[in-house]
Formats: structure tokens, C-alpha cells, sequence
């Protein structure tokens, strides 16, 4: 998988909010375990992120929270239209806001440094949870994101 990309001819917005949740997590998971293979993330990104003692931790945090990203994979097949609209994600809204995650996944891709790595989970966090507000579900998952975030260091 490299850079985000997403079907923009896809009819089902929740096709495209899977494919941003799968995204997510992959780029969380890669994150985690620094020995898994570079895919959702460029492989010239150093890895990783954290120091170790915190690498560990995180690591076991993002086990743990395997099952709320089951828990919002079946909550996105259930959501009504209703919902999503109310929170921007469908049509043109939708469109635009996972082009823009598109983009600074692109970024990083071509630059791959921490600053575009933070650009890119800030980029992921401000759609994600308009979409768990949609299912909802809490922000536990966006709450890790926001953690790793805030301790890479910058460049």
C-alpha cells in the first residue's frame, strides 16, 4: 500500500470511510512495531518514532485496541446516511477531506521526516473523528494517534 489513495467514483461514502479507517490503521500499526513492513508508511521513514521504553508500551497499547478498529469496521457498515451527512462525509465534503489526507500522505512519501509524519496524523485525526462521531463510538483510538503524535520529536 503506498500513499493513500481512494476510489473517488466509489457510490458507498462508507466504502471510501473503510478505506480511511483501514488506512488509519495501518499506518498505526506500522507505527507500533517497527520490525512490521513499511506499506501505509514511505520506507525511507525512519522507524522507530519513540524511544524504546515507549515503543514497548505503545506497541501493547495498539494490540489492545485491535478491537475497537473491528468495533468501528462493523460500525461503518451500519451507519446511516443521515449520520454521515450530518457530519460532512458524503459527496464533495467526503471527497475533499480524504484528497487532503491524500495529500499529506503524498508528502511524506516524498519527504519522509517526522514533520510530515505529524502533518499527516493531524491531517487523519481531524476527519477520523468526524467519522467516529458519525458511528458513535469514543475517541480511544484517536487518543493513541494524538499521544504518538505529540512525542515524535520534530526535525
Amino acid at each position: 500500500m503506498p500513499a493513500f489513495v481512494f476510489d473517488e467514483n466509489a457510490i458507498d461514502p462508507r466504502v471510501l470511510i473503510r478505506s480511511l479507517s483501514d488506512y488509519f490503521e495501518n499506518v498505526m500499526l506500522e507505527l507500533a512495531d517497527p520490525t512490521r513492513p513499511a506499506e501505509a508508511l514511505p520506507q525511507g521513514l525512519s522507524r522507530p518514532v519513540l524511544e524504546e521504553a515507549l515503543q514497548v508500551r505503545f506497541q501493547g497499547a495498539m494490540e489492545a485496541a485491535a478491537a475497537r478498529f473491528y468495533a468501528v469496521r462493523d460500525a461503518i457498515g451500519a451507519v446511516s446516511q443521515f449520520a454521515l451527512e450530518r457530519h460532512g462525509l458524503v459527496g464533495p465534503e467526503l471527497t475533499f477531506k480524504l484528497s487532503a489526507v491524500s495529500t499529506a500522505s503524498t508528502r511524506l512519501f516524498e519527504n519522509p521526516f517526522p514533520k510530515w509524519l505529524k502533518k499527516l496524523l493531524e491531517m487523519i485525526d481531524t476527519v477520523f473523528k468526524s467519522i467516529l462521531e458519525a458511528l458513535k463510538i469514543d475517541g480511544a483510538l484517536t487518543e493513541l494517534k494524538e499521544i504518538v503524535e505529540n512525542l515524535i520529536e520534530d526535525d
